[in-house]
């Protein structure tokens, strides 16, 4: 079992770098893609403060970057660039799970790799269509049941700012969306037809680049109208939080979620900020490390 992590980050390289060493076992490889507007923020190299935290003990390959903005086809594209540093290692990874850098294990490696070895096939991806009632349809503003103008109509985004042109479109090549999370793990050979998909049909990419938000649909669109359709299990096997009728969303979790994220069957959750709540991760660790190599953990 060989793991490619694509991590996505803009922020906070030490807890990235913790995250890191948490998950990294012999053969696993992170791909990691630093917003390439953070560092002008940070007024630091936070790619060279990633490689100096982790150190040698993990294989961290930088992915080019991208300028990326929330809801834009950037963050889509960050993404297909981690995907084809994937592919252009040659390394033939079993899976590729797509993080973000505030997500963090509440597995052990050990048991990781044997829950992904005896489910070889399944594409862990939340994916349901668009068309149908789905679990946006009861919520607000943009995820409502107007939610399909996100993908049906015209969007032009400039900075953090939108246009949206109730203007009709026909989905690319008579694909039936499907939306879901943005954050996933699935089997090297779906990774590989999304890359091959992509470049045989840049229409599709066209078409997402003026939708909102298409991170969250444009893989799971492709995938659900794919041979690997009966293979997706509607679960992205991370934790995440987005009860609270305030915000923020998700849930930052902290050390009263502890009994919650040891209990989850998931394998990690989302998301973390040390520094809000560095003590959960301290927890975290422990039980990762005391735990026998496949023992699911407990509170």
């Amino acid at each position: 079992m060989r793991i490619a992590y694509l991590v996505a980050a803009h922020r906070n390289m030490e807890q990235v770098a913790r995250m890191i060493r948490a998950l990294s076992a012999p053969g696993d490889t992170f791909f990691v893609h630093v917003d390439a507007r953070a560092d002008r923020k940070a007024g630091r190299n936070l790619l060279s403060d990633l490689m100096k935290s982790v150190g040698s003990d993990a294989d961290v390959r930088a992915v080019k970057r991208h300028r990326v903005r929330w809801g834009h086809w950037s963050q889509v594209r960050a993404t297909l660039e981690a995907i084809r540093a994937v592919i252009d290692s040659g390394s033939g990874f079993d899976r590729v799970a797509f993080l973000s850098g505030q997500d963090y294990p509440i597995k052990s490696r050990a048991y990781i790799r044997e829950f992904l070895t005896r489910h070889p096939r399944e594409e862990f991806i939340e994916s349901f269509s668009l068309v149908a009632p789905n679990r946006w349809s009861q919520w607000g503003d943009w995820f409502s049941s107007k939610s399909r103008t996100r993908y049906w109509h015209w969007h032009l985004g400039l900075r953090n700012h939108w246009l949206h042109i109730p203007i009709q479109r026909k989905v690319a090549l008579g694909m039936t969306p499907h939306g879901g999370s943005n954050w996933w793990c699935l089997t090297g050979s779906a990774v590989e037809y999304v890359h091959e998909f992509t470049a045989s049909h840049p229409q599709v990419s066209r078409y997402f680049r003026h939708a909102f938000l298409p991170d969250e649909f444009f893989f799971q669109t492709i995938l659900a109208n794919s041979a690997f359709a009966s293979r997706i299990t509607g679960d992205n096997l991370t934790l995440t939080d987005s009860s609270s009728p305030t915000g923020p969303w998700p849930t930052v979790f902290d050390s009263r979620w502890l009994p919650t994220l040891l209990a989850s069957p998931k394998l990690f959750a989302r998301k973390f900020d040390a520094a809000y709540d560095a003590t959960v991760l301290d927890r975290l660790d422990e039980m990762l490390l005391s735990k026998a190599a496949a023992e699911p953990l407990t509170a």
